[in-house]
């Protein structure tokens, strides 16, 4: 391993209690700092600090992740207040396939992923892990404030499918390209925000991704192609899974608005009304 020790890395008696050192920084984000470690027993492992931001959001997928042993997800080996030890899944991602085989493949990875994180297992999940209506509380109230029809017409979409989930489960809730990853154990989800909901959901985010490719965002035969493919890995329909993908690029832009950021709402709700005229369409 190589690369400079952080100044502001993992505590060192919980490096030395977990069999771990030498810890490189790979990623610092709003809501955790992330190290690479070695790890006595061999190999390589992630720390993962949470900062008080990621502790509200994440500390629920934490609980998921203990849950599913490393079933469909990265294998969380152990966890002290706010820092986590977690199983080193790698630094190739999905987006790296895509760029390297196309979005077709990249999609097929993706669909068989979504079917092996929503995997039953016993016990049931932990009790800690959020409802899915939750998440969209922005977007309802941008639809009660706001002069948007898109907008307001995604908050009807999604106050019905609220109502109606089926198969209502463990989900990822914040899954795309980036939050897979291919290591030993093969291609494994990190990351998840830790809901409980429809798992037609979880093929949502993926319409909206990549960022900065609308060519792929926004082309009508890609609409289609994700939501016939995704659509059996969640055992739902394609217009299904379009509706929930026009409510979540909706539900995106209100967060970009809440953050003041124009550009990006503008982008989100563009792909949103891609989807929702194929929707027309279909």
């Amino acid at each position: 391993m190589t690369g400079p020790a952080d100044e502001i890395g993992p505590p060192e008696g919980l490096l030395r209690r977990w069999g771990a050192s030498d810890p490189v920084l790979v990623a610092v984000t709003a809501t955790s700092r992330v190290h690479r470690v070695l790890l006595a027993a061999g190999g390589t492992g992630v720390v993962k600090d949470l900062t008080p931001l990621g502790a509200r959001e994440e500390w629920r997928g934490a609980d998921l992740l203990e849950w599913r042993k490393g079933a469909g997800y990265v294998r969380l080996i152990e966890r002290h207040g706010t820092t986590l030890l977690l199983e080193d899944a790698g630094t190739y991602s999905l987006l790296d396939h895509l760029g390297e085989h196309g979005d077709a493949s990249a999609t097929a990875i993706a669909a068989h992923a979504i079917a092996a994180f929503h995997a039953d297992l016993a016990p049931p999940p932990p009790r800690t892990l959020l409802p899915l209506a939750g998440s969209f509380r922005s977007l309802f109230s941008a639809a009660a404030t706001r002069e948007d029809p898109l907008i307001r017409e995604a908050a009807s979409v999604a106050h019905e499918l609220l109502i109606g989930q089926r198969g209502v489960r463990a989900i990822h809730g914040d899954f795309h390209h980036e939050n897979l990853l291919r290591g030993p154990r093969g291609w494994l989800a990190i990351d998840p925000k830790g809901l409980v909901g429809d798992p037609a959901y979880d093929a949502a985010n993926m319409f909206y991704n990549p960022l900065g490719r609308d060519d792929l965002r926004l082309d009508p035969e890609r609409i289609l192609a994700m939501a016939a493919m995704l659509s059996r890995a969640v055992s739902s329909d394609p217009h299904t899974v379009m509706r929930w993908a026009f409510a979540h690029a909706c539900l995106s832009a209100c967060w970009y608005i809440e953050d003041g950021e124009t550009l990006e709402a503008a982008s989100s709700l563009r792909v949103a009304a891609a989807v929702r005229s194929v929707l027309a369409s279909t």
